[in-house]
């Protein structure tokens, strides 16, 4: 199901979940940011692509579980940094605000990362004229590849108002259980010049309801999360 908004307009809020039973990577990151797929922007109010130094990752370690860890949540996380090549402002006490056209994206990029993921989860709200339009993805400095995730319908575990709000397993996110220390939120496809909000971003545990369908053995992720839905 689509999510609206009235025109001009668009929300978007995400949370990372981490822990849980699914065997994935322990993230290492190091001080600085790596070779990204994308280009990356300075912190801030910015439509600048910038460049990326060096960094490096360390193997899986496991699949022990960690505490919640947020991103942003009306500003952004100590430790965390604000990067990529949107035009954004990141307002204190507000959802950081995107403008998505010309396939930008925002990445939220944390340096000495560690933990056990288990799935992806935000929120958003967008004008039905953008579509389907967000794909997600996780990043990490040298020749790491991680899949592109398209947001679509099958993975909306609920809708609230204007919000809805999105889990993707960390099957999808990152098959190979690789090292990673950024989360990249962009436009897949041309969009136009409103306003996307960003809140509430949070590594947290694997949800039980997702853990228990996808140890059943569901056939694709996305069903998996089919299984939360109220």
């Amino acid at each position: 199901m689509r999510s609206r908004t009235k025109a001009g307009a668009a929300v978007l809020s995400g949370a990372l979940l981490v822990g849980g039973t699914v065997t994935v990577a322990r993230a290492v990151g190091a001080e600085a940011p790596g070779t990204s797929n994308e280009a990356t922007a300075a912190p801030g109010t910015s439509n600048t692509a910038g460049a990326n130094g060096t960094a490096a990752t360390a193997p899986a370690t496991g699949t022990e579980k960690t505490a919640p860890v947020m991103l942003y949540d009306g500003g952004l996380s100590p430790d965390w940094k604000d990067l990529g090549w949107a035009q954004r402002e990141l307002p204190k006490g507000a959802p950081a605000r995107m403008r998505l056209f010309n396939y930008a994206g925002w990445i939220l990029y944390r340096p000495k990362l560690e933990g056990t993921f288990g799935a992806l989860s935000f929120r958003f709200s967008a004008p039905e004229s953008f579509g389907e339009f967000l794909e997600v993805r996780l990043d990490a400095p040298g020749a790491a590849s991680f899949p592109r995730v398209p947001i679509i319908p099958e993975l909306q575990v609920r809708k609230d108002g204007e919000w809805s709000e999105i889990v993707i397993p960390m099957e999808q996110l990152n098959p190979r259980g690789q090292p990673f220390d950024r989360v990249v939120l962009r436009a897949s496809k041309s969009v136009g010049r409103e306003w996307v909000l960003f809140d509430k971003v949070a590594l947290v545990p694997l949800p039980p309801e997702l853990a228990a369908a996808l140890a059943a053995g569901a056939d694709a992720p996305a069903r998996a999360v089919a299984a939360m839905r109220p």
